[in-house]
């Protein structure tokens, strides 16, 4: 308190009412600082959880306002902003605006609340095979009944099926080429010698399917392996240069993630610590690829312009 008396936080109005600079700020009647900025604003009502949030057409107002205040008021305490006159309900909240989730900054509305998915209720061992019923039914639906967009889920053939549920699907299996032991291949674990068989003939079998002479079937995410792409992306753009600042790749154009595209490609996955930032949006330089007729259409109708701005490289 001696230190920090005082500290700049946001606040919600819940009542109706436009805040405004020098307006008071009260706690149980309790004069505890007021106003440095405040002002009714307009956002896009958002329907969904998570990546399914979805901007719908209806629009709505808020009134948000920054408050100087004591510094022992919290995030979640309940005030009063006087307003005219007049002391409208208001709460200290975390933030007003997120962006970490493009391509659009999304309003954090105080009271939203999300719904609770009700867990299915049921008594001893009926639980349990209403439960593996539902697996069967989630089955059906994964292989069946859509497409799955990630590489790492691909539905298998029915055999590499039957084959996954086997003891050596569960192995620990690493394993790497050791100088003490003349570049030959140590496993990490015991027992692991059909594994190890198993592993040579499917890289004779893809080197041999593929032509190539070289082939890695140890498995890394996909974070990973796009970071190794866009690291070696970003090496290449600086090999001329290697003591100046680096250069970031000046533009990407990527499926967005509620779209099918994979988390690594978006400014929140992988791709952030090696995209440039667009000078005009002050955000990374992402472009997301037209994914439906009515985005499609708008994107064409753009005069060459504008297009060239939207684009623009740093």
């Amino acid at each position: 308190m001696n230190v920090l008396p005082r500290m700049i936080q946001p606040v919600a109005v819940l009542g109706r009412g436009v805040a405004r600079r020098g307006d008071r700020v009260f706690k149980e009647d309790k004069p505890v600082g007021y106003l440095t900025s405040g002002t009714m604003i307009p956002y896009w009502v958002v329907e969904g959880q998570g990546l399914s949030f979805f901007q719908t057409d209806r629009k709505q107002l808020r009134s948000i306002c920054l408050a100087y205040m004591d510094s022992n008021i919290n995030e979640g305490d309940q005030i009063k902003v006087e307003i005219r006159g007049r002391k409208v309900d208001g709460v200290v909240v975390k933030y007003h605006l997120r962006s970490e989730a493009p391509p659009y900054a999304w309003a954090i509305v105080s009271g939203h609340e999300l719904k609770e998915n009700k867990i299915p209720q049921a008594e001893g061992p009926s639980k349990a095979l209403r439960l593996a019923e539902r697996v069967v039914r989630n089955t059906l639906w994964r292989r069946q009944e859509c497409v799955n967009l990630i590489p790492s889920e691909i539905t298998p053939s029915a055999l590499v099926g039957l084959l996954s549920v086997t003891d050596p699907a569960f192995r620990y299996a690493e394993h790497r080429k050791m100088e003490a032991f003349y570049e030959a291949e140590i496993y990490y674990y015991q027992g692991t010698a059909f594994i190890e068989e198993v592993e040579r003939m499917l890289d004779q079998e893809m080197r041999s399917f593929l032509g190539c002479k070289e082939m890695e079937m140890r498995l890394i995410s996909g974070q990973m392996a796009n970071t190794a792409v866009f690291s070696g992306m970003v090496d290449y753009l600086n090999r001329l240069d290697r003591k100046s600042e680096p250069r970031r790749i000046g533009m990407v154009m990527n499926h967005h993630i509620g779209k099918g595209g994979h988390l690594s490609a978006q400014p929140m996955g992988a791709l952030k610590d090696f995209v440039a930032r667009n000078p005009l949006t002050e955000r990374s330089a992402v472009v997301n690829f037209p994914c439906t007729k009515k985005i499609l259409t708008k994107s064409m109708c753009l005069p060459p312009c504008s297009l060239l701005k939207s684009l623009s490289l740093s």
